[in-house]
């Protein structure tokens, strides 16, 4: 899965983060075997699921990454939006994770504007066919959406995902069904930052 630190390797390859790294010419669709995007699109959640692994407040180096990746997502969902449920989950599912760490942001606000945006994702998923795309990216947003799940129908639908995905390899989906449930069976935290704490359980491994 994308939590994993072994990805950190993408950023050596091209470590500058510049802009033309995204907005260069898509491939066409045959060229396009993850997520239905391309490559660069690939890239960009890598980029973001990175960043978000960051349990601290972000230095200055990591501001101005944040700035770009942020920049490039407004890029993807204004220019590049097919508006397909596929492209729409993902930005909304990176837009999640760069509110966790947003420097400017409390986490009391992060924590609102996430509220904000779940209902969206939650309902997406729950209309989304996730076993047409590789496993370990199917399970991407089904792992961020499920950690900040806070009702019993939020759960289900994260459940429900999990489950089919599990017909296909046990392990992967097994493994991020333990660590939702664990996520779940905390202690209550303080509302109002409770899904940026969810978060970060998420990026920790509990």
């Amino acid at each position: 899965m994308l939590f994993e630190p072994s990805l950190d390797t993408l950023q050596r390859v091209n470590p500058t983060m510049d802009l033309a790294r995204y907005f260069s010419e898509l491939p066409p669709p045959t060229l396009q075997p993850i997520l239905d995007a391309s490559y660069p699109f690939f890239l960009l959640i890598a980029d973001v699921t990175r960043l978000a692994r960051s349990i601290r407040p972000l230095n200055n180096t990591e501001i101005q990454t944040y700035s770009h990746l942020l920049t490039n997502l407004l890029y993807y969902d204004r220019h590049l939006n097919d508006g397909s449920l596929t492209m729409n989950l993902y930005l909304l599912t990176m837009r999640i994770l760069l509110l966790k760490v947003d420097p400017v942001l409390s986490t009391a606000e992060a924590t609102e504007q996430i509220s904000h945006l779940s209902p969206a994702g939650f309902s997406i998923l729950d209309s989304l066919n996730v076993n047409q795309y590789l496993l370990g990216f199917s399970l991407w947003p089904v792992a961020v959406l499920g950690s900040i799940a806070t009702t019993a129908n939020e759960q289900y639908i994260a459940e429900s995902k999990i489950s089919s995905l599990a017909h296909r390899q046990h392990g992967q989906a097994m493994r991020l069904r333990n660590r939702l449930k664990a996520i779940w069976a905390t202690p209550k935290v303080e509302r109002t930052t409770s899904l940026v704490h969810r978060l970060h359980m998420l990026v920790k491994g509990i």
